[in-house]
């Protein structure tokens, strides 16, 4: 568990709170390490694993550090990375799905099960709502894509609406 979960937990921290501790705690770590990078990285070999790790972080620096502009976004990966792993230890398997097409179904449909897992949604549950309201009603609904994700199914719910049409 990171010291943001924790501190997040026994302080009830959440959107702008959870963004202005990680300004006044992370932050500073984070731009601290950036400099020792800066330092080191030249000094080392090229072939280097800590030179191809270094690398890895300088050149993908914002991304891994979009999480201290946006509090939404955990400081790990690790919970998404096991919702994935079915996805990655099923692959091989999946070159016998029938056909590509076949494939990539099951894949984003895996993916979209993940997602509700993520959102805290009942997936079949999820599936039959969109489904309804791409499928035989979409003149009905006339819904864009954007509102048909898990975790518009999720405010929908809060809001009493995602009932049966």
């Amino acid at each position: 568990m990171f010291i943001e979960d924790a501190a997040a937990q026994r302080q009830g921290l959440a959107g702008d709170a959870r963004l202005a501790w990680r300004q006044e705690r992370i932050a500073p770590i984070s731009r601290a390490f950036r400099a020792w990078l800066d330092q080191v990285v030249p000094t080392l070999t090229p072939s280097s694993l800590l030179a191809k790790a270094s690398r890895y972080m300088t050149n993908h620096w914002e991304a891994l550090t979009r999480f201290l502009v946006n509090p939404d976004i955990p400081m790990s990966t690790n919970a998404s990375e096991r919702l994935f792993r079915p996805l990655d230890t099923g692959r091989l398997n999946w070159l016998f799905a029938g056909s590509t097409e076949a494939a990539h179904n099951l894949a984003v449909l895996m993916g979209l099960v993940a997602t509700c897992r993520l959102q805290g949604v009942d997936p079949q549950a999820y599936l039959a709502w969109v489904l309804d309201r791409r499928g035989t009603r979409r003149q009905r609904y006339a819904l864009p894509v954007s509102q048909l994700t898990p975790a518009a199914y999720k405010e929908a719910l809060k809001q009493g609406e995602a009932g049966a049409g």
